[in-house]
């Protein structure tokens, strides 16, 4: 069990795919990230620029800077994923080495598990980079550090529905493309099927849609957002 996740973990550091992926976060976070910090500033320091704006809005960072942000890493992982995702089970059927892992002593479940931890070490990586940004802030402002950290741990509890579904794409395909392009299709739909569901009046349907829909990035948002006023 711990030789194969640590194999899997050894071969993600590997990759560069992990690399680029980084460096196109960091470069995303950097202009994203300063663009948002300075328009705040900009907002809250200059009385006339508040004039015709809405009173929730400008005096708060949590909403006007961390959300937006949070958003996108919501985003990112959406996307990048299913780039590692994917290649859990697409790569193994493709080489053919799927079967030698099933012959071998090793459970299945310990097979998966160490595949999927492995997947979870990228999205805490991506969690620990988007983590340096809002500490950037401090030299700015006053951070509530308690509602930062509990709306990243939503973001990253979402993360592994979002692996999860991934993992399960991987697994019917040997093809990566395919594989890929499921994989954030599906990640997607079950994103947007929370908010298709705040339009639904049937209970019992809107229940069903609240059950599909992920609940992580929701509990961020309406953290970070319950800190306006």
């Amino acid at each position: 069990h711990f030789g194969i996740l640590k194999k899997e973990v050894s071969l993600l550091f590997k990759s560069p795919t992990l690399y680029v992926i980084l460096c196109i976060t960091a470069l995303l976070f950097s202009f994203t990230f300063s663009i948002g910090v300075y328009n705040f500033s900009q907002l809250v320091g200059n009385p006339m620029m508040q004039m015709g704006i809405s009173e929730q809005f400008p005096k708060n960072i949590y909403y006007a800077v961390f959300l937006q942000h949070i958003s996108l890493i919501n985003l990112l992982f959406i996307i990048f994923i299913p780039a590692f995702s994917t290649k859990a089970f697409s790569d193994e059927n493709k080489n053919r080495t799927f079967d030698l892992l099933m012959t071998s002593p090793i459970k299945p479940i310990q097979i998966v598990t160490s595949k999927f931890l492995s997947i979870m070490t990228f999205n805490l990586i991506l969690i620990i980079v988007a983590i340096i940004y809002f500490s950037l802030c401090e030299f700015l402002f006053n951070i509530v550090w308690q509602t930062v950290m509990i709306s990243l741990i939503g973001l990253f509890l979402s993360s592994f529905v979002y692996s999860s579904v991934a993992m399960f794409v991987s697994s019917l395909t040997e093809n990566f493309l395919v594989s890929y392009i499921v994989g954030i299709i599906a990640n997607l739909l079950i994103w947007v099927v929370g908010g298709i569901s705040t339009f639904i009046d049937n209970m019992s349907i809107k229940n069903i849609f609240d059950q599909i829909s992920q609940q992580g990035v929701k509990l961020a948002e309406k953290n970070i957002s319950s800190l306006q006023s």
